[in-house]
C-alpha cells in the first residue's frame, strides 16, 4: 500500500501542492491519468471547501489530508475542525451555481463512493475511486 498524509495550515497553495502531490502517488502506484485527476479534484474541492468556509468560524481550521492506495482502489480522505458539513446533502439546484457549488457537484459525480461522518469537531469524508484496468479491446 502506497500512502501519504498532509496538513493544511492555511493557504490554498497548500491545497494545490497536496492535490498535486496525490496525483503523482496515484499515477505512481499504477493508477490511470484519469483515476488520479479524480483524487486530485475531490482533493483540491473538499480541502479548498474546508479552507475557506472553516476559516470563515475560525482563525486557521485544522484540516488533515490522507491518500492510500491498495490493489484495487484509491482512496482519499479528508478530515477537518469546523461546523458540520456533509457534502452529500442536497444543494440548490444548479441554476444556483452561480455563488458556488459546481466543485462539489463533480466530487459528488467523480466519486465510485463516497462516505461522511461527524468525528467531534470534525467533518471527515472520504472519498475513494475504484483501479480499473485498461479497457479491452475485441
Amino acid at each position: 500500500m502506497t500512502s501519504m498524509r498532509r496538513r493544511i495550515h492555511s493557504t490554498l497553495a497548500e491545497v494545490a501542492e497536496a492535490a498535486e502531490a496525490a496525483e503523482a502517488l496515484c499515477a505512481d502506484a499504477g493508477a490511470d491519468e484519469s483515476q488520479a485527476l479524480r483524487i486530485g479534484l475531490a482533493l483540491d474541492e473538499l480541502a479548498a471547501n474546508a479552507l475557506v468556509h472553516g476559516a470563515v468560524r475560525e482563525e486557521a481550521p485544522d484540516i488533515l489530508v490522507e491518500v492510500w492506495t491498495d490493489e484495487s482502489e484509491l482512496t482519499l480522505r479528508v478530515s477537518a475542525s469546523g461546523p458540520r458539513f456533509d457534502p452529500r446533502e442536497p444543494r440548490e439546484t444548479p441554476e444556483a451555481f452561480a455563488g458556488g457549488g459546481r466543485g462539489l457537484a463533480l466530487v459528488l459525480a467523480f466519486a465510485d463512493r463516497l462516505t461522511y461522518e461527524r468525528d467531534g469537531n470534525r467533518n471527515v469524508t472520504t472519498f475513494t475511486v475504484a483501479k480499473r484496468g485498461e479497457p479491452e479491446v475485441e
